[in-house]
């Protein structure tokens, strides 16, 4: 909900009674923080009944305070999760020019691993890994804008691991084509920021319609698509201005891997073996120089002496 909406229908409204005129000043002066508020709270700091403050909602179109509360959250949301700004907020308070740019991250990494790890559940942690690598159909990591680039690195490790892994890409002109096969056993792990990419919505959509596994990745705890998930993994990504930080995303899915690793073992050697064949077949890596150190020393003379590079 939009401050200038909400003021709107506040002037639809014509006359206020003297209570409802006391809950439309609370409202005014504590906006957007009345998104932390409860029907209780508000009636107690406005100094009115909670029946007050329910009339007075559903005056204004409303059809109760969990409506009402919704709408301002999603303002909420919308306003700190714009790059820029939450770099206008914060830039005052962080960066002065003389600031230790590193540190500071480096303070929010920290934060970001600690509550990762505090608010992980163990139990959930466990599922998830086993439950992809253990699925009798295939695996399907779905991730867009900077997301996209955590799944990717997910699953080219995920292929070391086990067989029938896949990456769908956000590009909707032809993600149908990687769909059209998804079935009940079938497992998706999503990785899914706020502000919450729709493609990937649709995507999390499809594998609900097939009742297969979703697993979701999220810095937030509610999502649009949390009734659907059947596992729910939270990274926090609390960073500086300009950008959010994705260090503990990039820890759990590590860490995932690993888990994964010993329900594989009958698989696991074996692919590797293919993989280092293929890294043969395919020069992947560059190959060290073979002259000898010896060789890139100084010039010498006839002599055996160095020669003066400085003249």
């Amino acid at each position: 909900m939009r401050r200038k909406n909400f003021l709107q229908r506040i002037r639809e409204l014509g006359n206020l009674t003297p209570s409802e005129s006391k809950v439309e000043a609370f409202f005014e002066s504590n906006y957007p923080l009345t998104a932390f508020e409860t029907i209780t709270s508000v009636s107690k700091k406005a100094g009115v009944g909670t029946a007050t403050v329910g009339r007075f909602l559903k005056r204004l179109g409303y059809k109760g305070f969990p409506e009402f509360m919704q709408e301002v959250r999603k303002d909420v949301v919308n306003r700190l999760e714009s790059p820029i700004d939450r770099y206008s907020v914060r830039k005052n308070q962080v960066l002065d020019g003389k600031s230790d740019y590193f540190a500071q991250h480096m303070n929010y990494a920290l934060k970001n691993i600690e509550e990762t790890y505090t608010r992980m559940r163990p139990q959930d942690f466990k599922d998830a890994a086993k439950l992809m690598a253990t699925c009798e159909g295939s695996l399907y990591i779905m991730g867009a804008s900077t997301s996209q680039s955590l799944a990717q690195f997910f699953y080219l490790l995920a292929k070391y691991l086990r067989k029938r892994v896949y990456l769908l890409d956000a590009n909707l002109s032809t993600i149908k084509h990687h769909l059209v096969d998804v079935s009940s056993k079938d497992v998706l792990l999503a990785i899914y920021y706020s502000r919450f990419s729709s493609q990937t919505t649709k995507v999390i959509q499809w594998f609900g319609k097939k009742n297969c596994p979703i697993i979701l990745l999220s810095d937030k705890e509610i999502t649009p698509i949390s009734d659907l998930v059947h596992i729910q993994l939270y990274a926090r990504s609390e960073g500086p201005p300009l950008f959010n930080s994705r260090i503990a995303s990039m820890l759990v899915l590590e860490s995932l891997l690993v888990a994964m690793a010993p329900h594989l073992e009958s698989q696991l050697y074996k692919r590797f073996e293919i993989f280092e064949e293929l890294r043969e077949e395919f020069s992947t890596f560059a190959r060290w120089p073979q002259s000898s150190s010896k060789n890139n020393s100084h010039p010498k003379t006839e002599g055996g002496h160095r020669k003066d590079q400085s003249r």
